[in-house]
């Protein structure tokens, strides 16, 4: 690869080789990671050259290495932007050399992130300005005898300042472009869920700096929170740990309390396993008749609620069965309102005032795991059993802004980029549009069969976000309920949705009686 520099008087030819370990390239593209570099990349395959202005050489730069006729430098600047490629991987690996014969010089993550420090060398021991150096043929020309350094830029480097012209040219088959997956693939487990490639790659590019400011990620991204799902003001945000399966302790803990007895909606299996946990702190009613098996949220005739209940507890979509409520329930008057929005967080808007406690893991329509958002309605703080342990009290977690204990934040990151990517796109109206449109594309499938396809969830309980179904391989159920699920998160397009719904038409074209 060549860059050609426009000629600059009283300056000196700088060679850039940009090096990728062979093993650890080949190891990282067998897994086609997006952003890395193509296997067939080769060491010695980039380079690139501008003349730098010798008034500028030492004002901007310092030498932090002399090795062999080659040094390795660090580069956290502008030029990020100019290597953005091995920038994303390698954080700005790059080598700098005026060399006197081929060099094989190999940069390892390790190296890079060596404490490169000296001093600019003298003016006398500095190349002649004429030298230059044939990038084309990969020859290089001496100049000034055996000096060579590492430079790293202590400030923000402008190319454009600097008289460089820019043009990249590959000296070979390769180019030098983000690699991207070969074969598409459409990812329907129920969790951890599929993250937009769109904010997966801004992580990648943010993994050095953060915006280039202080910004706190926890304040930020409880900030979109609010906006998206417009939480009201004496409602408080926090981030906990332990997901969805520690707030089933920390609900009962936080709110039971005021009476000692609680109410569930059992309607699949995280709520069992919910009103099972919540037991061990007081009395658990189960306010809905359970059957042979889960099939939808019986009518509210059967209810039977307890006006004097410290909560009702419902989960909003179970993911096994695919059993999703489709409105809030109504509870008596003065009974908070607890909710596990876990897997359908976000896929519609939610009138936040109807609850005491809305929680949600964050793996399956908001980021990655390892952190859960919990949206608790003040006047319900201050009263967790003396049994509670400080990383459920509520109470403390919100006095301390999430920072009781240290929080998992890269997982809080990646849940606002997520959310940021939902504002972007439309917000939850528009995820709840898309959510319609996937499960509606599959269920119709089903339903048009003849019976070749199947589901037991009654119409008017069927989740938007798991269908599950019988009767086609791949798409393996959760192992208590057995089946075929695919899960519709946010993340997933509809042209996911339509590719499996082609290939549903297929295979019973193929295999139907």
């Amino acid at each position: 690869m060549r860059v050609d520099s426009k000629p600059q008087p009283r300056g000196f030819a700088v060679c850039v080789r940009a090096y990728v370990p062979h093993d650890s390239l080949a190891e990282q593209s067998s897994r086609k990671t997006p952003g890395l570099i193509s296997e067939s990349v080769e060491v010695g395959d980039f380079l690139w050259s501008w003349t730098v202005p010798a008034s500028q050489t030492c004002g901007n730069i310092r030498e932090a290495s002399v090795s062999g006729g080659h040094c390795l430098g660090n580069w956290k600047s502008s030029l990020t932007s100019l290597l953005k490629v091995i920038c994303a991987v390698w954080e700005a690996v790059g080598t700098l050399a005026r060399v006197g014969g081929p060099q094989d010089a190999r940069v390892s993550r390790d190296t890079v992130k060596k404490d490169m420090r000296g001093a600019c060398p003298a003016r006398s021991e500095q190349p002649d300005p004429s030298a230059s150096v044939d990038l084309a043929s990969g020859k290089s020309v001496q100049a000034g005898g055996p000096w060579a350094a590492c430079l790293t830029w202590l400030s923000p480097l402008n190319t454009a300042s600097l008289g460089a012209t820019i043009q990249p040219r590959s000296t070979r088959s390769t180019s030098l472009t983000n690699h991207t997956m070969t074969q598409e693939f459409s990812y329907f487990a129920p969790g951890p869920a599929k993250i937009p490639e769109e904010v997966l790659r801004r992580l990648q590019e943010e993994l050095l700096c953060h915006k280039d400011t202080h910004i706190s990620v926890l304040e930020a991204t409880e900030k979109t929170v609010r906006e998206l799902l417009n939480v009201p003001s004496n409602y408080r945000v926090v981030f906990m740990q332990g997901g969805g399966t520690g707030q089933f302790a920390a609900v009962p803990l936080n709110l039971m309390a005021r009476t000692g007895k609680a109410d569930y909606f059992v309607t699949g299996s995280w709520s069992a396993k919910a009103a099972k946990e919540a037991a061990k702190y007081g009395q658990v009613t189960e306010v809905v008749p359970r059957g042979e098996r889960y099939t939808g949220v019986p009518p509210t005739s059967t209810w039977t609620l307890d006006p004097q209940a410290s909560y009702v507890y419902y989960c909003a979509n179970e993911t096994v069965e695919g059993v999703e409520f489709q409105s809030v329930p109504e509870v008596p008057e003065g009974v908070p309102l607890v909710c596990d929005m876990s897997s359908n967080f976000f896929t519609r808007p939610v009138d936040v005032s109807k609850f005491g406690v809305i929680y949600g893991g964050a793996q399956k329509n908001i980021g990655c795991a390892g952190v859960t958002l919990v949206i608790i309605r003040e006047d319900l703080l201050g009263n967790p059993l003396p049994i509670c342990p400080v990383v459920f009290d509520y109470t403390i977690m919100d006095k301390n802004k999430s920072l009781y204990n240290t929080p998992p934040t890269f997982p809080i990151h990646v849940m606002g980029e997520v959310l940021g990517w939902v504002r972007k796109e439309g917000g939850v109206q528009e995820m709840e549009r898309r959510c319609l449109e996937k499960s509606s594309m599959i269920y119709s499938i089903v339903d048009t069969s003849g019976g070749f396809y199947s589901t037991v969830v009654e119409p008017g309980s069927r989740s938007r976000v798991n269908v599950v179904f019988r009767g086609l391989l791949s798409l393996k159920g959760h192992r208590s309920v057995g089946g075929v699920r695919a899960s519709l998160y946010n993340a997933l397009t509809v042209k996911d949705a339509r590719r499996l719904a082609n290939f549903m038409v297929s295979f019973k074209e193929q295999h139907g009686a």
